[in-house]
């Protein structure tokens, strides 16, 4: 699950993983590419040469190394949370960057979609304060957002429905 709640308190979020979708089948393309690559070097079941097969296993450790370490990234690198008293959004993983704006500040929640996370399921969901006319800040890809907005809009307790955005 990508997110959690504690005592209708505190409310935890992650990227979805329905938005790293692609990038699943790209792993799983490159561990098909080494599949075939151990194939092609056996010579009592192929014609191939082993160049042929190099490319092919490096191609495949490529799309490998590069899905693998980016849905590690994605996942681990962003932690939303909502509390009481404030919204915060976390990023990084060595180098870390902090976003915060109190509960009583927040003036508008809105949601974004595009198409691709409308089918899955996932979206943005985006908090603005008083004296800002953009975003200050954005929980990226988070599943289900139209529910998370409402869940959110319960645990500030306050009736946001004139000032909440779809």
């Amino acid at each position: 699950m990508d997110s959690s709640v504690i005592d209708g308190r505190f409310l935890a979020l992650r990227v979805a993983n329905r938005s790293i979708y692609p990038l699943w089948a790209l792993l799983l393309a490159g561990l098909a590419m080494l599949a075939v690559a151990v194939v092609l070097f056996l010579p009592a079941l192929s014609e191939a040469s082993d160049v042929e097969a190099s490319v092919l296993a490096a191609a495949g450790f490529a799309c490998v190394g590069f899905a693998g370490l980016r849905i590690a990234y994605l996942k681990f690198s962003a932690l939303y949370t909502v509390t009481p008293d404030a919204i915060t959004a976390r990023y990084g993983l060595i180098a870390r960057k902090s976003h915060q704006i109190q509960v009583a500040h927040v003036r508008s929640i809105s949601v974004t979609q595009s198409l691709v996370g409308r089918l899955f399921g996932y979206g943005d969901l985006e908090f603005s304060s008083a004296g800002s006319d953009e975003s200050e800040i954005v929980f990226k890809s988070v599943s289900r957002p139209m529910q998370t907005k409402e869940l959110v809009s319960k645990m500030l307790g306050k009736d946001r429905s004139r000032t909440i955005h779809d």
